[in-house]
């Protein structure tokens, strides 16, 4: 019963140390890279709630291979990769469900990667991925704004 209902669907448990022995990093990407360090940080830190969330954010699904055997044998991997686009930094992560990728901008800061990844996670399970583009545009435009207000008080000043 237990034994092959875990065979067939996996472990409702996300164990972290196993995910991350079965990862690949892109080519711009290392294990000491601090967007990788600070991203098992951060797994490590959550709940198992919140560690089904981020699978299923990153791989539509609630569950994992429950050995590394598994992994193998059905050519499952975590890929991370690494978005530079300077437009993104400390932006929201995106996921390919399809292939379990998972791309991370530049964070300046863990907590920011932190917030952004369980902001991310929530609202991907709650809204369809074309609404997270209309409001990742409406938070870039209310930072651009922002930007702009405080230039503006820092010439008011000059002047």
């Amino acid at each position: 019963g237990k034994e092959l209902s875990l065979l067939v669907c996996g472990k409702k448990e996300v164990d972290i140390d196993l995910l991350h022995q079965n990862t690949k990093l892109s080519n711009d990407l290392k294990e000491d890279s601090k967007e990788v360090r600070w991203l098992w940080e951060i797994l490590h830190e959550m709940n198992s709630e919140e560690k089904i969330k981020f699978i299923k954010f990153c791989w539509a699904q609630e569950r994992l291979p429950t050995s590394n055997e598994e992994y193998v044998k059905n050519q499952i991997a975590l890929t991370i990769k690494y978005n530079k686009n300077e437009r993104n930094k400390n932006g929201f992560p995106k996921a390919d469900t399809c292939f379990f990728n998972l791309e991370l901008p530049n964070y300046t800061a863990k907590d920011i990667m932190k917030k952004s990844l369980e902001l991310i996670v929530v609202i991907s399970l709650l809204v369809k991925e074309e609404i997270i583009e209309m409001m990742m545009i409406g938070i870039m435009t209310m930072k651009i704004m922002m930007e702009i207000t405080q230039w503006k008080v820092v010439m008011k000043k000059v002047i």
